[in-house]
């Protein structure tokens, strides 16, 4: 348009994704660790994101956000989509509050769990949940934190309403959800 002969144009067009084509995989879950996440898969996103983490920034992004957070001794943080745990035994060693971590992905959840084992946290839980799915009692946690999970949820309305029942509404519980 400009005459330049190193300009590039592209043209985009948002479609809808197929999900009925899942490449194979009956469910998000099998996409998530028989491709995506495999146990080889994970330990290289490790390596390149630091001890802990699978995700971009690792430990100093995760300092960075939890500690706006104004945790306190004794309170209860659920982590929707852990991942490895890294976060979630910084969280716990840092500011002594109790931490359950979600993941879809049990090959993340089974290197938490071993990982675990080592820090000998006893105020450290992981569990493979859809967070989609999963129900909690009414105020069984004081804050909800994710990083880089809820984009790939379509329905975020019905998952904020489910997370706005966890952190029990009517006592004026802090709700948190940050996605990086």
């Amino acid at each position: 348009m400009k005459k330049h002969q190193n300009q590039v144009c592209w043209l985009l067009e948002k479609v809808c994704r197929n999900t009925a084509s899942n490449r194979g995989f009956s469910t998000f879950q099998q996409f998530l660790d028989n491709q995506q996440y495999t146990r080889n898969g994970i330990l290289r996103y490790e390596k390149m994101f630091g001890s802990g983490y699978v995700s971009t920034g690792g430990a100093s992004t995760t300092k960075e956000f939890v500690d706006m957070l104004n945790l306190k001794p004794g309170m209860k943080v659920l982590d929707v989509g852990c991942g490895i745990g890294g976060g979630d035994f910084y969280i716990a060693k840092t500011f002594g509050v109790e931490v359950l971590g979600l993941d879809l992905s049990a090959n993340m959840v089974d290197i938490a769990i071993e990982r675990l084992v080592e820090e000998k946290l006893p105020t450290v839980h992981f569990e493979v949940a859809d967070a989609t799915k999963r129900e909690f009692p009414e105020g069984s946690f004081d804050v909800i934190y994710s990083r880089d999970t809820i984009l790939h949820i379509d329905d975020k309305l019905a998952l904020f309403k489910r997370f706005y029942v966890s952190v029990g509404a009517s006592r004026n519980r802090k709700y948190v959800c940050i996605s990086a």
